[in-house]
């Protein structure tokens, strides 16, 4: 790698850095978004300063909790929700996530209700890929069309045409869900919810109300 890649890349990694920083900001308030003190730009390594969120010192995400078995199947229903409803908020901001996965939803214990013990609730990170779209819900974006390899959590149509809409995020939250209630053991019981989401055409796939009402009507 020349000294001018390293460059080039680092001035990448400070541009898309900014740029998260700039969405959350504009995000604003909301309890399960991270919460910015500042921005190291000038020093390695380049990241975001956030409230810390995890488990007795630890980061732990959706995905970790999931695969160790260290969520129940009920609590992971109410982050499901809880998830559809951050989403709305960046929805409502006019932004699109763009990077929805396990791996880009941190957990933090239920503190605030001593009968809550066990339980954790989600904080949706990663706005490096997140697009404005102001008040439009399909957005084509300029750059190479993206290729993905076995289960991806890219929509058909954001990978073929570039397309970014409500739609695609919500057909992100489809395959994680399938991802999530497979290592569980619950995906007979979302199967039909997750065939919804994640359909082919932007135009069938459910709205974000319609998903966390649904996902709300399972009960263990």
């Amino acid at each position: 790698m020349t000294h001018n890649e390293t460059s080039e890349d680092e001035e990448r990694a400070r541009r898309d850095l900014l740029h998260e920083a700039k969405v959350v900001s504009a995000l604003g308030d909301h309890p399960h978004l991270p919460m910015i003190f500042g921005v190291v730009t000038k020093a390695s390594p380049l990241c975001l300063v956030t409230q810390f969120h995890g488990v007795q010192h630890e980061s732990v995400t959706l995905n970790q909790a999931a695969d160790n078995n260290a969520v129940t199947k009920a609590n992971c229903i109410s982050i499901f929700k809880k998830i559809c409803s951050v989403l709305d908020h960046v929805h409502s901001k006019g932004y699109l996530h763009n990077d929805i996965k396990g791996n880009n939803v941190l957990l933090s214990p239920v503190l605030e209700r001593p009968s809550a013990s066990g339980e954790f609730s989600p904080v949706l990170i990663d706005f490096g890929k997140s697009l404005k779209v102001s008040s439009v819900t399909l957005y084509r974006r300029n750059g190479t069309v993206m290729k993905c390899k076995g289960k991806s959590y890219l929509a058909p149509d954001v990978v073929s045409e570039r397309l970014y809409g409500v739609a695609s995020d919500i057909f992100s939250l489809g395959r994680m869900l399938k991802a999530i209630s497979s290592l569980l053991g619950f995906y007979e019981r979302v199967r039909e919810l997750v065939k919804m989401s994640t359909r082919d055409k932007p135009s069938e796939r459910p709205s974000l109300y319609a998903f966390s009402r649904k996902i709300g009507d399972v009960k263990f």
